[in-house]
């Protein structure tokens, strides 16, 4: 009998630490300053067909990007980077508050800006990998297209 509690006794442990809970990873930060590494444009036309694609290669880029809780600072203008146009569209670095919910950052400009952001989605993030997207239709003598620009950043 004694060798039979001691055996169920011995099973029980064995199993309690069998199935203890390992500890989940924590999920990655936003915050902390990230390097641009390639920045992208697509475009798709309404069938959702890949039309046009062009890439700044880093070099040319020379981005970064630093994210607190709740505001991002640009050492260069990645919108006009993203737009591929050669001049910004505000003084740099260019800080400004956003918010977050799940995969999506808002931005908030000021009242006195006339450019218009689309919201960014986290498309990846890692401990050392960021890649986020902006998606807008637009319109063109052939008729409406999606435009889906993006960078990719490392730390």
């Amino acid at each position: 009998m004694l060798r039979i509690l001691s055996l169920l006794l011995l099973s029980i442990v064995l199993l309690t630490t069998a199935c203890s809970r390992d500890n989940p990873e924590p999920e990655p930060t936003l915050e902390g300053t990230w390097k641009l590494q390639r920045a992208y444009s697509r475009t798709y036309n309404t069938n959702g067909t890949l039309t046009n694609e062009s890439t700044i290669p880093p070099a040319v880029a020379d981005e970064t990007l630093t994210l607190t809780k709740d505001s991002l600072t640009l050492s260069k203008s990645l919108f006009g980077l993203l737009r591929f146009s050669t001049t910004s569209i505000e003084a740099t670095p260019y800080t400004a508050h956003y918010t977050r919910q799940d995969q999506t950052l808002t931005i908030d400009l000021p009242l006195t800006s006339s450019y218009r952001f689309w919201p960014f989605t986290i498309v990846k993030l890692t401990s050392n990998t960021l890649q986020i997207e902006q998606e807008e239709i637009r319109s063109s003598s052939t008729g409406p297209f999606r435009l889906v620009t993006g960078g990719e950043y490392t730390r």
